[in-house]
């Protein structure tokens, strides 16, 4: 298991926490994602050999929350 934290900065509410974590969640090869409303950070522990970190991203992005960073 691998586990990355990224920073997007659109996500301001609760529906953009949901709808962040339904669908990485969703991706095979995820195991938990989280998101912090506050500090704008989605956390996600995930299996390197069955999802990328760009396969992760474009899921973000194709709901409207573009990822600016890698922390």
């Amino acid at each position: 298991m691998e586990i990355i934290t990224l920073t997007a900065p659109d996500i301001s509410c609760e529906h953009c926490r949901t709808a962040v974590e339904r669908e990485v969640g969703a991706l095979a090869g995820v195991r938990a994602c989280s998101v912090e409303i506050p500090t704008q950070l989605v956390t996600v522990q995930f299996d390197p050999s069955t999802v990328t970190r760009h396969q992760i991203v474009e899921v973000m992005e194709a709901e409207g929350y573009p990822v600016v960073d890698q922390v």
